[in-house]
């Protein structure tokens, strides 16, 4: 390891609370990372949710205040965590993408120097190794892993199977856990707080009630005469009316849809199925169904996702210490990007590049008596890029390397510059931006547009100040339009090109996603 190596070279003391002389266990470590989880959404200001098992870790530990994603998009972060790259690098852009079988992963390095590896994961990750590839792609160099047992699993359940996997767990083997949380995340769920109903009706005769103000998966079982009948899902308030799906014997039946949209929400919902056989058929209709909430009760539904996961991440955490293991985990807890909630007029994640949804908490958690943690907390306000997770991990493990890794630990002093993007078909266009402490820069490439925010004085990125500042960050333009150029796209604006932008204004969306 490392550390040895230097003790062997002279390059390094070791305090009299290292493990080498005591004979500690190597140290374990607990990643948790959650979807959509906004820096602010744990902090301690007014109104923000309660997290006071977040907080008991910081205290332990340390919250790093400015750590940003390279993405909002759910597998590419994911990706770059994992391997230490950049989404341009890593090769995995946007979600559903494979995964280069070559590509270096924690899990695989841990793995090789010895380490149980077990991942619990809230949803079944499309980040997948080729079809050509045996692998299985993200998960490869998990040893185990516990897959959700329907679409999509609250934390509290994903927690529960990872306190599972953590109990009973001796110090002869150290360990690796993976915890993949999706709350918060679009749609949010009421917790008792509203009990919106649907009334769904076959061909004009009511069926079933059910609520929505949290996810119904709804499924029902028919008998489809020969030709066209119809289903309605209907509501006093709006709702959505998602994955819809008529099933008989295996098969997918010919469905279509009437009134309503799958990505906009209504009060009526109308699917039109059609037996095109001879013969009365059995068929299993499912549905997700949510409410529509407004933007004030999706602030308020987000804060309660949120206090959900702190109780959840606060259930593992006191496994870690009745199970006496805590002083020797490292834990980390990241997410995969933030979210919008209303500003710009905007609610969701993959459109934009703005703070609400780059930025995210990094909280870390070393093993008792590091003596790394007094420099991690005089640390704490630098600027960190999710391709610096990883090499601190093993930094703070003293074991391990990735292979063409392009982040630098966290206890390393060097110059960070952040790039991030998102792209069709999770954005409208492509879009990159590039960060350091003072300035940042967004490239539009279909509109050859930028925007630039003096960080210090406008923090919240409402002046766009790049026809007076950006000669500041003059090098920027360039690698923008680098990062964004298309040879195929005629439309896209080579690097050498110096174009002068159609217009210099804020963006301003008035869109509102989910």
């Amino acid at each position: 390891m490392r550390l040895r190596l230097l003790l062997a070279l002279g390059l390094a003391s070791v305090p009299a609370s290292c493990s080498l002389w005591r004979g500690d266990p190597d140290p374990n470590l607990l990643l948790i990372v959650v979807d959509s989880l906004r820096f602010d959404a744990i902090s301690q200001s007014l109104g923000a949710a309660s997290t006071p098992n977040l907080h008991a870790l910081a205290d332990d530990g340390v919250s790093m205040t400015c750590c940003f994603s390279h993405t909002p998009v759910n597998d590419a972060a994911l990706a770059a965590l994992f391997s230490s790259r950049m989404p341009n690098r890593s090769g995995v852009v946007h979600d559903g993408q494979s995964i280069d079988p070559d590509l270096p992963l924690l899990a695989e390095e841990l793995e090789s120097e010895g380490y149980l590896t077990f991942a619990s994961i809230s949803r079944d990750l499309t980040l997948r190794a080729p079809d050509s590839a045996p692998a299985p792609g993200l998960l490869r160099g998990f040893r185990r892993v516990q897959f959700p047992e329907y679409e999509q699993w609250p934390a509290y359940e994903v927690a529960t199977a990872a306190r599972e996997f953590v109990h009973g767990r001796d110090a002869t083997q150290p360990w690796f856990a993976f915890v993949h949380l999706s709350d918060p995340q679009e749609p949010y769920e009421a917790y008792e707080t509203a009990d919106a109903k649907a009334l769904i009706s076959f061909d004009g005769s009511l069926v079933e009630t059910v609520s929505i103000s949290n996810t119904s998966h709804w499924h029902h079982q028919f008998d489809l005469a020969p030709g066209k009948h119809r289903i309605s899902f209907k509501s006093d308030t709006h709702l959505y009316v998602r994955d819809f799906a008529c099933h008989s014997e295996g098969e997918r039946v010919a469905t279509s849809l009437l009134q309503g949209a799958p990505t906009e929400s209504s009060k009526i919902v109308v699917v039109s199925m059609d037996n095109q056989t001879t013969e009365p058929i059995r068929c299993l209709l499912s549905a997700r169904i949510h409410d529509a909430p407004s933007l004030a009760q999706i602030r308020e539904r987000y804060r309660l996702e949120v206090e959900h996961v702190d109780r959840a991440i606060g259930a593992l955490i006191e496994e870690l210490k009745v199970s006496k293991q805590y002083d020797n985990t490292c834990v980390v807890v990241t997410a995969t990007h933030g979210a919008a909630l209303g500003e710009r007029g905007h609610i969701g994640a993959r459109e934009h590049l703005y703070d609400e949804v780059l930025r995210v908490p990094l909280v870390v958690k070393p093993v008792h008596g590091a003596p790394e943690l007094a420099l991690m907390r005089k640390k704490r306000h630098m600027l960190l890029r999710h391709i610096d997770v990883a090499p601190s991990i093993l930094a703070l493990l003293d074991t391990g390397h990735l292979s063409g890794s392009q982040g630098t630990s966290l206890l390393e002093d060097t110059e960070r510059v952040l790039i991030a993007e998102t792209r069709p078909p999770e954005a409208p266009s492509k879009r990159v931006a590039m960060r350091d402490e003072r300035y940042k820069m967004i490239f539009d490439a279909s509109e050859r547009r930028y925007e630039m925010f003096d960080l210090r004085v406008d923090t919240l990125e409402l002046e766009n100040v790049f026809m007076l500042q950006g000669h500041l960050r003059m090098p920027w333009q360039s690698r923008l339009r680098q990062l964004t150029y298309d040879p195929n796209d005629p439309e896209s604006v080579a690097p050498s090109a110096g174009e002068t932008p159609r217009d210099a204004r804020p963006v301003q969306s008035s869109s509102v996603r989910g």
